[in-house]
């Protein structure tokens, strides 16, 4: 929704704030009015780039749709991480472009070892705003004890903004399906 996808951005700015880089990338559609989001609400400090899943088969053919300035380090932003499989794709194809990944963000981290492999692939850091245990701490395919208080603190934060996640986070071996959106108003 736009409310969500506006406070996605906001939160997603402030943290930015600690990254050396100006363009932000993202693989794919889910990810874009995050990106959108915080690109309108930087002032004009960030532009951004989207990383193909395909290469077009006509007209420039590139990998990577934008403004690109192959001097300027790159962040990537990302929806939600389970693997990072495609991310660390996406900024394979980055590099083929020219472009240097630098590090970046999420917004849930599903705790399958994505954001640690992203941060391999920048050779940087690539940080989450929560965590799949924050969003959904009762989860039947979760093993660790109860919610922490910070992570209740975090959920409360969230509530009180007037977002709720949704998310569906299935146990081993089960398909994932998405919600529409990933923040609704409560």
């Amino acid at each position: 929704t736009p409310p969500g996808a506006e406070m996605a951005g906001r939160l997603i700015l402030e943290r930015l704030r600690r990254f050396d880089g100006r363009q932000l990338a993202t693989y794919g559609l889910t990810a874009v009015p995050i990106l959108q989001s915080a690109i309108l609400q930087s002032g004009g400090r960030y532009h951004g780039l989207l990383v193909r899943k395909e290469r077009k088969e006509h007209g420039m053919q590139r990998w990577v749709e934008g403004p690109v300035d192959r001097g300027m380090r790159c962040l990537v932003v990302e929806d939600t991480v389970t693997t990072g499989g495609s991310t660390v794709a996406a900024i394979e194809r980055m590099r083929e472009e020219g472009l240097e990944a630098v590090g970046g963000l999420c917004v849930v981290d599903r705790l399958a070892g994505g954001t640690e492999a992203i941060a391999a692939a920048v050779d940087g850091p690539f940080e989450a705003l929560t965590t799949v245990d924050d969003v959904y701490p009762d989860r039947p395919d979760r093993w660790a004890a109860p919610p922490t208080s910070a992570q209740k603190s975090r959920i409360a934060r969230l509530k009180a903004a007037g977002c709720s996640m949704l998310l569906t986070c299935p146990a081993p071996g089960m398909t994932t399906r998405r919600a529409p959106g990933m923040f609704s108003r409560s």
